[in-house]
């Protein structure tokens, strides 16, 4: 299994010179821990995360407006490509203990894989629902 066979292709992402205000506005509204952060091409240049939103709040509070994305973004962004396979992708997300990363293709954000994801794609459906004594799945 490869990267693009799981990853999820409907990906929000923020550019280098998004304020910080309008990023925490998207995380909270997303329910997002982070985000990619790409440039004009969509390829990725970093990502910002809440604990990114956290230390500068932390600094300087009124930072949060004034500051924008690429002064507290990671750069470079960590991703894999999207035909890594699926036992590769879980190394980085293990070994960085990152929830989810970016997939690109030469460079450009084609997608995200999350935990989750990966999971899902690996858990069989075991449980039978009874109903009427008709045997469905769940």
């Amino acid at each position: 299994m490869k990267a693009a066979d799981i990853m999820t292709t409907r990906v929000t992402a923020t550019t280098e010179n998004a304020t910080c205000i309008d990023l925490a506005r998207k995380i909270l509204s997303g329910f997002f821990s982070g985000l990619p952060v790409v440039n004009n091409e969509g390829n990725v240049v970093g990502i910002v995360s809440e604990i990114d939103l956290l230390k500068l709040i932390h600094t300087d509070r009124s930072a949060l407006y004034t500051t924008i994305t690429k002064d507290v973004m990671h750069s470079p962004a960590i991703c894999v490509n999207e035909d890594d396979d699926i036992e590769s992708v879980i190394s980085v997300l293990m070994e960085n203990k990152f929830v989810r990363v970016p997939v690109v293709r030469d460079g450009e954000l084609v997608g995200i894989i999350s935990r989750s994801d990966i999971l899902r794609s690996y858990v069989r459906d075991d449980f039978i629902v009874f109903d009427s004594g008709e045997k469905t799945s769940e």
